[in-house]
């Protein structure tokens, strides 16, 4: 029972909330840690190019050649990515796609439904 815009605005929540999730998972890799719910360093290990990770790689100027460095251990890495303030950059960008989701919702009138959905998005950034 959602007219177009409606879809249009759920479809964009929806994208908006996954792509904060996805982040906050890779900032979880990195980060680590039984509060968080993951153990660090899988992504960094195989050396997958997270989010935080192409933060790094554009604010750090020798990051590229630590991060294919076979010499540069995973520990060293994920050391370097919370100091350097990668992490704390994508966290960011997950915080700012979540405000983007929950303001989709705004085309709805109030509603529990509505709540809900952009409650979904604080937890996602938040947890």
């Amino acid at each position: 029972g959602v007219d177009d815009d409606g879809l249009r605005a759920l479809m964009r929540y929806a994208d908006q909330l996954a792509l904060a999730f996805q982040i906050m998972d890779d900032v979880r890799d990195v980060e680590g840690g039984p509060s968080l719910g993951k153990e660090a360093g899988g992504d960094i290990d195989r050396r997958v190019p997270t989010w935080p990770v192409i933060e790094w790689l554009a604010m750090r100027p020798d990051a590229h050649e630590m991060w294919l460095s076979e010499q540069t251990s995973s520990a060293e890495l994920q050391a370097d990515l919370v100091s350097s303030g990668a992490t704390g950059a994508a966290r960011a960008a997950a915080v700012s796609a979540a405000e983007t989701a929950c303001r989709e919702m705004d085309v709805f009138p109030p509603s529990p439904a509505r709540e809900h959905l952009q409650g979904l998005t604080v937890r996602v950034v938040s947890r």
